[in-house]
């Protein structure tokens, strides 16, 4: 039972250091708008890990004796290749939020200024007075 939770996992975690190539590979070419459905993916991956990490917690609880040296040693570098993507998208995931922040308040900024030459409703459609 446990040889196949951690093969389980193996799977798992092999297709979110795939996902996470791609998220990278898309940062790096900018396609910002892709990146919302990439990481539904994700989400369902780091749920799927989870389940298959608790059923192994579960089984290690009730028969400790099938944990070898080598399952752990593979499962601990699998987590730890999956921590290493992490390491390098996070910052360049705050990098395009913070780009996006100064964005928004640009046009905030600029949206607050043109509303500074909106003419009142009640002089609309008026005529110019005056001599001439």
């Amino acid at each position: 039972m446990l040889a196949r939770l951690m093969e389980e996992a193996g799977c798992c975690y092999g297709q979110l250091q795939i996902k996470l190539e791609d998220l990278a590979e898309l940062l790096r070419q900018g396609r910002v708008e892709d990146v919302a459905a990439l990481t539904a993916e994700l989400d369902v991956l780091f749920a799927q890990a989870q389940q298959v990490d608790l059923k192994i917690r579960q089984e290690l609880r009730a028969s400790p004796e099938q944990l070898t040296a080598q399952r752990v040693r593979i499962y601990i570098q699998q987590m730890e290749n999956v921590k290493k993507q992490f390491d390098v998208l996070i910052p360049q995931i705050q990098d395009i939020k913070s780009l996006i922040a100064s964005d928004i308040l640009q046009l905030r900024e600029g949206r607050a200024a043109v509303g500074g030459y909106k003419s009142k409703t009640d002089h609309r459609g008026g005529t110019i007075k005056g001599t001439y």
